[in-house]
């Protein structure tokens, strides 16, 4: 955590690792479980959208969901999942469409 934001406060050791053991072992995106050798810590409210770093802005993800989430907040990252899961494939084929249209841009 921090590395574009050192200036904000931050948890202490103590308070973060009683907030880790309370927190249910699931994505909060995703809702998958998750491996606790291999999770992240994802802001809600992104720190370059004026997100801090308290506990009640963190939330658990997987790495793939945090990766995916990038910017945006964690409500728009709901309703990005929800939108994509309503389609018949459930974007099965996004990435070979937005491939597919980025290449018409790039000529």
């Amino acid at each position: 955590m921090g590395r574009r934001a050192p200036d904000l406060p931050r948890p202490s050791t103590d308070e973060l690792e009683a907030w880790l053991r309370a927190q249910p072992p699931h994505c909060s995106y995703t809702g998958e479980l998750l491996d606790i050798a291999d999770l992240h810590v994802d802001h809600i409210v992104p720190l370059d959208r004026g997100g801090d770093h308290s506990l009640s802005n963190l939330c658990l993800a997987s790495p793939a969901a945090n990766r995916a989430k990038g910017a945006m907040s964690g409500d728009e990252f709901h309703l990005l999942l929800n939108l994509v899961g309503s389609w018949p494939d459930r974007g099965a084929d996004l990435l070979k469409r937005l491939r597919m249209a980025g290449a018409g841009f790039s000529r």
